[in-house]
């Protein structure tokens, strides 16, 4: 996934080459990306997936996840992607779109067959039950922070018992005494 590093074209040709000289065939990838806190307007939602299939040189995404549940101002892609958090003049300028329209707009590419599922990224738990609330297509997949400074056990038996898979991410570095305590 290069959502985040302004990659997605560079990804997509290591996918092509790959597929072209018959290494992989795209049925044996599974391809992740995510939606951009700048893009959560429902009106905003397809066009800026079909442009990151576009770059990926895809028909469709395997898993699709709402990047974070915060909704900011629309940034053009032609001015500025990915955007960060702030708009072109340097301010961070929140959306009104709510989590329930960007949720139901990407249920509607998986009706349109654009991705395969959808996943939420950085919820928490209120905001799970918020979306399993009015979800018509549960959330296959939870990404979190989690690592042994950041456990989350209550959320991660949440999603268990809902039937969502997790998965994880560090922005931890551990201190070598404690990498070298595993050890001993």
């Amino acid at each position: 996934m290069g959502l985040d590093y302004g990659n997605e074209k560079e990804c997509g040709q290591g996918v092509k080459r790959a597929i072209d000289e018959g290494i992989v065939k795209r049925s044996d990838l599974f391809i992740t990306s995510k939606l951009w806190n700048t893009f959560h307007e429902k009106e905003r939602v397809e066009p800026i997936v079909r442009k990151q299939l576009e770059w990926w040189g895809l028909e469709y995404f395997d898993l699709f996840h709402i990047h974070f549940p915060i909704a900011l101002e629309y940034v053009d892609p032609a001015d500025s992607y990915p955007s960060g958090w702030t708009n072109l003049q340097g301010k961070v300028v929140q959306s009104k779109a709510t989590i329930q329209e960007t949720y139901q707009a990407l249920e509607a590419l998986v009706d349109k067959g654009l991705i395969k599922s959808v996943g939420v990224s950085n919820f928490q738990g209120a905001l799970l039950i918020d979306v399993l609330r009015y979800a018509r297509i549960r959330p296959a997949v939870m990404q979190i922070e989690h690592h042994p400074y950041l456990v989350q056990n209550e959320l991660l038996r949440f999603a268990k018992e809902q039937g969502i898979a997790v998965t994880a991410y560090s922005t931890c570095i551990f201190p070598i005494n404690f990498i070298v305590s595993l050890f001993i």
